[in-house]
C-alpha cells in the first residue's frame, strides 16, 4: 500500500467513524434521559470499531476492483491536481502521525516510571483484590501496587495490567470499593478501548471529534463502574457512600497518563456521574434481548449511513476528476492537440513488458493502471477480447505533466495501433478486427515516465 492509499483510507475512515459518532451523540442523549447506560456504553463500542474499520475504502475498493487485478471504476482515476494534491496531504498527515507517536511514546514512558518507583502492597491489600476478583469472575492476576507520590487510583497496563494506589491508608470499606471499580474497567474492556482509541487518536490527529471520543469513553467506562457498585448484584454501598469515597481519591483531569483508567473526575463530571446515579432506575433498564436488537439496528443504520456516505464519495470524486481532467489537458506544456492514427508493426528491438494487467472482461467499465515506465519502453495490459465496432477509449495522464508517450491497441494481428501524444491526452479506438487486444502505452522519452492509464471498455 502506497503512502497516498494509507491517506485516503485515514480521510475516508474519518468520514465514516464521525458520522457514526454523530449518530450516537444523538441516540445517547435520549437514552441518558431514561437512564439506558448499558446500552448506551454498547453502542459507543460500535462506534469505535468505525472509527477502526475502513467501511468507505473498503465499498469504493470492492467498486473499483482494488481486491483484483483490475481496477473498473473511477475513485482511483487520478489526475496531477489530484496525485499532487494527496501527495503534500500524505507528507502533512505523515508528520503529524510522527509527531503523535512520539508524544504517545512519552506518556508510555510517564507510565512505566509511575510503576517502576512503586512497590507490592500489603497482605491486607492483596487479600481484598483477590477476593473481588473472584466475585467478578476475573481470572487473571491483576497485581495490586502502591506508589509514592501518585495521586489518584489507576489501573494501567494491557499485556501486563497492574492496579496503583496513592500510598495512604484506607478503611476497609473504601478500599474495597476504589478496587472493585479499577477491576470492574478491566472486567468492562475499557483498558482495550482505551489502547485503539489512543491509537485512533495517533492515526487521526486532525480530527477533534476523536478526542471528544476517548472522553467519552471515559465518562461512560466510569457511569458502568458507577452502575454495577450501586446497583449491581449483591451491591452493598448507597450513592452517598460510594461518591464520598470518590470524591476523597479523585483529582481533576491533569493528562499525561494515556492508556490508563483513573479514578479521576473534575468537579462538574463528578455532579453528573452523582445525578446520573440518582436518576437510574433498574426496572427501567431494557430486556437483554430488546438491548441487543437495538444495538443490532443501531449497527445496521451505521453501516448503511457509511455506505451512502461511499456512495456520495464516489459521485463527487467523479465530478472532481471531470473538471481537474479538462484543466490538466489544456495547461499541458506543448500538448498536441491534434492527434492522428498510426498503425505499424511491432519492432522487434522495442523493449515491451507485459504488465498481466487484467482489463474486465465480464462487463465494461473503466480499467485504471499506474505504471513507473522507462526511458523508450512500452507497457501493456493483459488480454481482453474486443468486436469489431466496439469501442475503447484510452485515456493518459503522464508525470512530468508534458512528457511524450504514444497510446493505442495491440491488435490480434500483432501491430500497432496507436496516436502520439505529449502530457494528458485521451483518444476514442474503433476495433477494427474482432478478436484478442492489449491496450499498451509507450514511454517516448530517455527518461522514466509514471503514466496514470486509463480503458474504458
Amino acid at each position: 500500500m502506497t503512502l497516498i492509499s494509507a491517506f485516503m483510507m485515514v480521510v475516508l475512515t474519518t468520514m465514516t467513524g464521525t458520522i457514526v459518532f454523530g449518530m450516537w451523540k444523538a441516540v445517547s442523549a435520549v437514552l441518558e434521559k431514561s437512564g439506558k447506560i448499558r446500552v448506551i456504553k454498547g453502542m459507543l463500542n460500535v462506534t469505535i470499531c468505525f472509527y477502526l474499520v475502513p467501511v468507505v475504502f473498503l465499498y469504493l475498493a470492492f467498486r473499483t476492483g482494488l481486491f483484483g487485478n483490475t481496477k473498473t471504476g473511477i475513485l482511483f482515476r487520478s489526475t496531477p491536481v489530484f496525485v499532487n494534491g494527496m501527495q503534500a496531504g500524505a507528507l502533512v498527515w505523515s508528520g503529524g502521525f510522527l509527531a503523535e507517536v512520539i508524544r504517545y511514546l512519552r506518556g508510555q514512558v510517564k507510565i512505566r516510571k509511575v510503576v517502576r518507583r512503586s512497590f507490592a502492597s500489603g497482605a491486607r491489600i492483596r487479600r481484598t483484590a483477590e477476593t473481588i476478583r473472584a466475585e467478578l469472575q476475573i481470572r487473571r492476576n491483576i497485581e495490586v501496587c502502591v506508589c509514592p507520590g501518585l495521586e489518584m487510583p489507576m489501573i494501567a497496563g494491557f499485556i501486563r495490567c497492574v492496579i496503583l494506589l496513592p500510598e495512604k491508608t484506607y478503611t476497609e470499606s473504601a478500599l474495597r470499593m476504589i478496587l472493585k471499580h479499577e477491576l470492574l474497567h478491566y472486567r468492562h474492556g475499557d483498558l482495550i478501548l482505551k489502547k485503539l482509541c489512543a491509537w485512533i487518536l495517533r492515526i487521526q490527529w486532525f480530527n477533534p471529534f476523536v478526542r471528544i471520543l476517548s472522553s467519552e469513553l471515559d465518562i461512560w467506562g466510569d457511569a458502568m463502574c458507577d452502575l454495577r457498585i450501586c446497583y449491581g448484584d449483591g451491591a452493598s454501598w448507597g450513592i452517598g457512600e460510594y461518591f464520598s469515597v470518590v470524591i476523597d481519591n479523585s483529582r481533576k483531569e491533569n493528562g499525561g497518563f494515556g492508556n490508563t483508567m483513573r479514578l479521576k473526575s473534575s468537579a462538574d463530571k463528578l455532579e453528573r456521574r452523582i445525578k446520573r446515579m440518582k436518576k437510574y432506575r433498574k426496572q427501567n433498564e431494557m430486556k437483554r434481548w430488546a438491548a441487543l436488537l437495538l444495538m443490532i439496528c443501531f449497527t445496521l443504520a451505521s453501516s448503511l449511513t457509511s455506505l451512502a456516505a461511499g456512495r456520495g464519495v464516489e459521485l463527487l470524486y467523479n465530478r472532481a476528476y471531470a473538471a481537474t481532467e479538462v484543466l490538466e489537458t489544456s495547461n499541458v506544456p506543448g500538448a498536441d492537440d491534434g492527434l492522428v492514427e498510426f498503425t505499424r508493426p511491432l519492432d522487434p528491438d522495442q523493449v515491451v513488458v507485459d504488465t498481466g494487467a487484467e482489463v474486465n472482461l465480464n462487463a465494461r467499465g473503466l480499467n485504471y493502471y499506474e505504471w513507473t515506465i522507462p526511458g523508450g519502453e512500452l507497457y501493456e495490459t493483459g488480454i481482453f477480447y474486443a468486436s469489431k465496432g466496439d469501442t475503447v477509449a484510452i485515456t493518459v495522464s503522464p508525470v512530468p505533466k508534458g512528457a511524450a508517450t504514444t497510446a493505442g491497441l495491440h491488435e490480434p494481428s500483432g501491430v500497432l495501433w496507436g496516436v502520439n501524444g505529449y502530457g494528458t491526452y485521451a483518444y476514442t479506438f474503433t476495433v477494427r478486427q474482432s478478436g484478442f487486444h492489449r491496450a499498451f502505452v509507450e514511454n517516448r522519452q530517455a527518461t522514466a515516465v509514471t503514466v496514470a492509464f486509463v480503458v474504458n471498455r
